[in-house]
């Protein structure tokens, strides 16, 4: 490829209006190999960082080959031969090298595309025109990019949605004080939190919200114990955090979570439960605590997939890796639907056997490659309350009728979906159908201000008791919140359902 492309940069001065679509094609090539090439060497060496580059260069070979597309379509059209005399003109006039103006052209593009890729943090105390002792000081921790960045970014925008409500909310009762939010990015990645996390306590933030996963937070944790931070968090539930210790948890503890599906799942008629789960803290912690209630019930777990997001920010993207990746794990789960048929060995197999999801956010390559492999649309699929509601599927029309057709099943917090509150939230801010996750995230903010409020200038142990007795009264999106002595919620589940033809939604 490389050679006859040399040879058309060399005839370019003669036959420009014929070289410009060759070229083009021979250069977008090029660069698409090394977009392979690249995105393979990072995700076999696990350096999470530089995968964006990969799609940079895929960007690149798709914007050439446009180029090339157009130049084909203005030079060599029999009703545009006054173009080809201009062009021809052009060139001789004024192209000495045209190799030089091909590269600057393809770098510009890259340095242009590469800015869109940039993840700013938040930092709202320089929206805010008022003096700092007029300030209360709210920090947040939220992944802005890594493999559920998009979660991040809803949740970001519900934030800035709380304070604006806060804010709003004090002025009319006279309260003479500023919620200034400042959100950090972790990446979803724990050394990440942890030094995000870091910042905002040297930078004096007694209250923190998030970070989005329990590795993230496990990881804080041992540094939090001795700093006199509050920590409120969203969206973690791994039993093993469950401690006494300054971390609330607006999420149940998937200790609940765990015999709740394996109940759903029994009761359904599943005799046999294929896993594929996320290798993670709160992956093998849902998987175990599953695993123990089915068999407890009288059901059996297969080996399944234990896999992990190596690739970052495009674990969920359609790269063709991902495909590559996802097309051999689904291979090993339609060989258990084999094995567990023969275990079976009665009618309708296929109803006694189940498949129990545990991701975070890649779930569109799976879904998408799902259809293509025997028996995985003949099955029963569930998932966890990281699945519920999952809005990325509707927009994958492929991923969406595989998941109804196989009446994907997953738990949910139970709260108020047809509150009016919650109904203008989502249009403001423009993300319907939020998830527990989401909902908890204002009502973390809400929490965080009322409680900042109450204890200026005041000791780290009154802020807890301050805490407390706000959270034993408030009322929010997500309805009362009882905590057990853990600190951790405690509140039933709803199971929802994708159902639909051609068009679907979420049913609980």
């Amino acid at each position: 490829m490389i050679i006859p492309a040399i040879s058309m940069l060399v005839g370019f001065r003669n036959e420009p209006k014929l070289a410009i679509p060759r070229i083009c094609e021979s250069l977008s090539l090029i660069i698409l190999v090394m977009a392979d090439s690249w995105f393979l060497i990072i995700f076999l060496t696990n350096v999470i960082g530089a995968i964006w580059y990969s799609n940079l260069l895929i960007v690149d070979h798709y914007i050439i080959i446009s180029a090339g597309l157009l130049g084909n379509i203005i030079f060599l059209n029999s009703f545009n031969n006054k173009y080809n005399l201009k062009l021809k003109s052009l060139v001789k006039r004024r192209i000495k090298n045209p190799l030089i103006y091909l590269i600057m052209i393809v770098s510009i593009m890259t340095i242009i595309i590469s800015l869109s890729f940039r993840n700013n943090d938040i930092n709202s105390n320089n929206v805010l025109s008022i003096s700092d002792n007029k300030v209360i000081k709210i920090g947040a921790l939220l992944g802005l990019s890594g493999a559920s960045y998009e979660s991040g970014i809803i949740q970001r925008d519900i934030f800035n949605q709380a304070v604006a409500d806060i804010n709003e909310n004090f002025s009319k009762s006279n309260v003479l004080k500023k919620i200034a939010l400042q959100v950090l990015d972790t990446q979803i990645n724990p050394n990440t939190a942890l030094e995000k996390f870091k910042e905002l306590v040297n930078n004096g933030y007694k209250i923190i919200i998030g970070p989005q996963t329990s590795d993230e937070l496990d990881k804080i944790m041992p540094y939090a114990k001795n700093q006199k931070v509050l920590i409120i968090n969203q969206s973690s539930t791994s039993p093993k955090l469950a401690k006494i210790d300054n971390v609330y948890r607006l999420l149940q503890n998937d200790i609940y979570q765990g015999p709740k599906i394996a109940e759903k799942m029994y009761h359904d008629g599943m005799k046999i439960v294929i896993p594929i789960w996320l290798d993670n803290q709160y992956g093998n912690n849902l998987y175990n605590t599953t695993k123990n209630s089915f068999e407890k019930l009288g059901g059996k777990f297969f080996n399944g997939v234990k896999y992990s997001p190596n690739i970052g920010q495009f674990a969920g993207s359609l790269h063709r890796i991902n495909f590559m990746i996802w097309d051999q794990n689904l291979k090993n789960i339609s060989n258990d639907i084999d094995k567990a048929k023969e275990y079976i060995c009665g009618p309708m197999p296929f109803s006694k056997i189940g498949i129990f999801l545990i991701p975070y956010g890649e779930l569109d390559p799976l879904f998408i490659q799902a259809p293509s492999h025997k028996d995985l649309d003949k099955v029963k699929w569930y998932g966890s309350e990281a699945t519920a509601k999952n809005q990325r599927l509707l927009r994958h029309a492929k991923a969406a009728e595989f998941v109804a057709k196989t009446n994907f099943t997953a738990p949910a917090l139970s709260y108020d979906t047809s509150n009016e509150k919650l109904k203008s939230l989502e249009k403001v801010t423009a993300h319907p159908n939020m998830d527990a996750s989401d909902v908890n995230s204002y009502d973390a903010v809400w929490l965080a201000a009322l409680t900042a409020k109450s204890s200026q200038n005041t000791t780290f142990a009154n802020l807890k008791n301050n805490f407390n007795k706000i959270i034993n009264l408030y009322h929010g999106l997500s309805g009362d919140i009882k905590l057990d002595k853990y600190g951790d919620r405690i509140a039933p589940y709803d199971f929802w359902t994708l159902k639909g033809n051609s068009r679907y939604e979420w049913i609980k």
